[in-house]
């Protein structure tokens, strides 16, 4: 901050108040208003825009106007960083907090595309307030959002209709004082990119619905294998069967609820039954029960996130 900066070269306390004599900053060492400059014993006082600085040390008229044009160059920083754009905030290393007002409240989605679609994103969003950004695997959207599954299908819609493509789309959490617009850009491509090693091809992944697939990731790999070959060692045989794996990722989707998957399958209700018994004949898992279920998931989650 401007006041401690200074007062480590000039090795002194320093105070920065109001004009009304509030402490804003640094350290109470007692406060007098001045026009311009003002000296009284050891301590030195100057007006810099709407502040005065109080200073326990007879500067110079000289360092006097060092540090008004110090705060001057401090001001003119933090005024560039908020007028960046995304792009630029995103790529440079800057102090976050100065631009962290200007990001309050807005979350950060992720478009994984390779082709040009700023111009639709733009066409989608017109008359909102939004900025955009753009890496070699997609683009990122920053603005506020009321219903972070919405606005995704929306954008999958949209941009699909006019490219004829599936689109992967991530979300970063909600920006707040102790989580930055990077934080969310981070996170809203990770969710992506844990999506994308898991196998799906489109639809909506925010960052908190990952978490379980991050812990997966993050985990041992030689450990967490060693005691899967030891307790469900004919899951590999699963892995290679694209219709019950498809079958088992179906019926999560539908929350357990058979007929739904069936539905949504476009099978009969027994043959999809029969895919269950299959699986569980094979691994000893009956993906119908919700522990089963959960462990059923895990080690394929694992496999996905680990093994390829």
């Amino acid at each position: 901050m401007f006041c401690d900066s200074l007062a480590r070269t000039l090795n002194c306390d320093i105070g920065i108040y109001s004009l009304d004599g509030k402490l804003i900053e640094g350290v109470d060492v007692g406060f007098k208003y001045t026009d311009n400059i003002f000296k009284d014993g050891s301590f030195t006082y100057l007006k810099v825009e709407n502040m005065i600085v109080c200073v326990n040390k007879d500067l110079s008229q000289d360092a006097c106007n060092l540090i008004k044009l110090y705060y001057e160059n401090i001001k003119y920083k933090e005024a560039v960083n908020i007028s960046q754009p995304l792009q630029y905030i995103l790529n440079e290393d800057i102090d976050e907090s100065k631009v962290l007002d200007k990001y309050l409240g807005c979350r950060v989605l992720y478009v994984k595309c390779h082709e040009d679609i700023r111009e639709i994103i733009e066409s989608i969003y017109e008359g909102e307030r939004f900025e955009t950004a753009e890496d070699e695997d997609g683009f990122y959207i920053a603005k506020i959002v009321e219903d972070a599954e919405m606005e995704a299908n929306s954008l999958i819609s949209g941009i699909g209709e006019e490219k004829g493509i599936e689109l992967l789309i991530g979300a970063g959490g909600i920006i707040n004082r102790s989580y930055t617009i990077k934080d969310s850009a981070a996170h809203s491509k990770e969710a992506v990119c844990l999506a994308q090693r898991l196998g799906f091809k489109e639809g909506f992944y925010p960052i908190n619905k990952m978490i379980f697939y991050k812990i997966i990731e993050s985990s041992n790999k030689e450990k967490i294998e060693k005691y899967i070959m030891g307790s469900v060692s004919s899951f590999n045989d699963i892995l290679h069967d694209k219709e019950l794996i498809s079958t088992a990722e179906e019926i999560f989707k539908c929350n357990l609820n058979i007929s739904e998957a069936s539905r949504r399958m476009y099978v009969h209700r027994n043959t999809l039954l029969y895919r269950i018994d299959k699986i569980k004949g094979i691994t000893g898992l009956d993906i119908k029960n919700f522990e089963d279920a959960v462990i059923f998931k895990t080690v394929l989650s694992f496999c996905k996130l680990k093994l390829t």
